[in-house]
């Protein structure tokens, strides 16, 4: 799967909820992994996302992204 829905990489990343992805969003963090569709739907590329955010959050002992 290329590309998820910001609620499906929420849970495939671990979060609890939407927000801090779409706080990053929000910040321009995620630009480059970001996918707008023509109506205007947003999509995350999941390819390298998973690194993206080890590298630039702290990881939970859980596995959960803070």
């Amino acid at each position: 799967m290329p590309f998820a829905t910001i609620s499906e990489t929420a849970k495939i990343l671990g979060f609890r909820s939407r927000s801090q992805l779409y706080q990053w969003i929000d910040t321009g963090r995620l630009d480059e992994f970001l996918y707008l569709d023509k109506k205007g739907r947003k999509y995350l590329k999941l390819k390298g996302l998973r690194e993206f955010m080890t590298a630039n959050t702290v990881p939970r002992s859980n596995g959960v992204f803070s």
